[in-house]
C-alpha cells in the first residue's frame, strides 16, 4: 500500500488542512503543499457534485497583488495585459489572471495546475528603492482562495451575499468586492468546464469560519467539498 501523505509532513499547508483531514481528505503534494485530491469519493462522483454544488480549496496556488499610483504602468512594463475597466478579471496568455480592483490596485492569481514562475518573478522584480509608487500586497500570505461551483452556486451565495451574482447579471470575468457571510471578500466569476464557478479571496485568519459558513449555506443543495483532481478534470487539465 502506498504511503498516505500527511499534511504535517510538509512545511507548506493550507490554512484549512485540519478541516480537510477531518472531512476524509486524501492528500497529494502540489506546489509544495499538501492538497486534498479527493474526499473519499471517485473523481466522477466529485465532478458530478461540482456541477451541482461544490467547494474546493485552492490556497496552494500562487497569488499576489500590487497597488500604488504607478502600479498599472509598472505591470504593463512587465508584459501584463489588462484593460481600463476596474472590477474585471483579465486572462493572461500564460494562464494567470489579473484582477483589476481599482485604477491603482491589482490582485494576480496563478494557474490552478502547473503553476508557473510568473508570480514569483513579478514579486522578485519589484525594487522599492527604485520602483516608486508600487507596493506589493502579499496575498498568498494574507488571503485564502476558495472555488465555489455548480448550478446551485448562485442560489447558495444569495443566502450569504447581498450582491446579485446570478450568471445573467454577473458575467464571466466580473469582480465584486463585497461581504460574504460577514467577511470582506473579492469574488470573481471564472467558470471551469461547464460548471458555473466563483473564485473567492478572503482573510486567511477567518478561513475555518468561512469554509464552514459556506458548507452550511450549501447544505440545502446537498453540496460538499471537492478535491483538486475533479477541479483539474473540469478545467480540462487533469
Amino acid at each position: 500500500m502506498a504511503d498516505v501523505l500527511k499534511p504535517s509532513s510538509l512545511i507548506k499547508r493550507s490554512f484549512l488542512y485540519r478541516i480537510h483531514e477531518k472531512a476524509g481528505g486524501v492528500f497529494i503534494e502540489e506546489n509544495g503543499f499538501a492538497v486534498p485530491s479527493n474526499y473519499g469519493q471517485s473523481v466522477r462522483e466529485e465532478i458530478t457534485l461540482a456541477h451541482q454544488m461544490g467547494i474546493a480549496d485552492l490556497s496552494h496556488v500562487s497569488r499576489t497583488g500590487f497597488k500604488g499610483w504607478h502600479a498599472a504602468s509598472w505591470l504593463e512594463k512587465k508584459n501584463c495585459k489588462f484593460g481600463l475597466e476596474s472590477n474585471f478579471s483579465y486572462l493572461q496568455s500564460t494562464g494567470e489572471r489579473i484582477l483589476r480592483l481599482s485604477p491603482n490596485e491589482f490582485a494576480i492569481v496563478g494557474k490552478i495546475v502547473n503553476d508557473s514562475d510568473f508570480i514569483t518573478e513579478l514579486n522578485s522584480s519589484l525594487h522599492p528603492e527604485t520602483d516608486e509608487g508600487v507596493f506589493i500586497v502579499p496575498r498568498s500570505d494574507t488571503n485564502c482562495w476558495l472555488k465555489v461551483m455548480g448550478v446551485n452556486a448562485p442560489s447558495m451565495l444569495a443566502k450569504v451575499c447581498a450582491v446579485d451574482l446570478r450568471p445573467q447579471i454577473f458575467p464571466d470575468g466580473a469582480i465584486a468586492q463585497t461581504n460574504i457571510a460577514r467577511l470582506n471578500c473579492i469574488v470573481t466569476r471564472h467558470d471551469v468546464g461547464l460548471a458555473t464557478t466563483y473564485d473567492i479571496l478572503t482573510d486567511c485568519a477567518s478561513a475555518d469560519y468561512f469554509w464552514q459558513a459556506l458548507l452550511d449555506a450549501m447544505d440545502e443543495f446537498s453540496g460538499g467539498p471537492v478535491g483538486v483532481t475533479a477541479v483539474y478534470q473540469l478545467a480540462g487539465v487533469g
